[in-house]
């Protein structure tokens, strides 16, 4: 069993994949350029709402991995890596610097490639 969660989590890691909030039926989307939030809005199909998600290769947190907007070639990031509450979310060019570091937590919901 966890041989094969491992299995279909690599092949999510190495494709293309959206995030969706299940209830809402609603994807995360970078709709400008660096420095612009990330925004909650209907499924529409579009790469701006498309993520890939990347191996970073960290020895010190092997599970930390990167978001990128299949779109706009940017990462998923933590403005100004402010570490405090209701902080916003935006995309910027992938520098590998921890406030773009992500760890996936399976929460029973399948997780869907596109």
């Amino acid at each position: 069993m966890l041989a094969d969660l491992g299995e279909r989590f690599q092949d999510a890691v190495q494709a293309f994949c959206d995030a969706r909030a299940r209830q809402q039926q609603k994807q995360i989307e970078a709709s400008a350029g660096a420095g612009s939030y990330v925004n909650e809005w209907d499924c529409q199909g579009q790469t701006t709402q498309e993520w890939s998600v990347e191996s970073s290769y960290i020895p010190a947190d092997p599970g930390a991995v990167e978001i990128i907007n299949v779109a706009k070639g940017m990462c998923l990031d933590v403005r100004g890596a402010f570490p405090f509450n209701a902080t916003p979310i935006d995309i910027w060019p992938c520098v590998g610097s921890a406030n773009q570091k992500w760890t996936l937590e399976y929460l029973g919901f399948t997780l869907e490639t596109a």
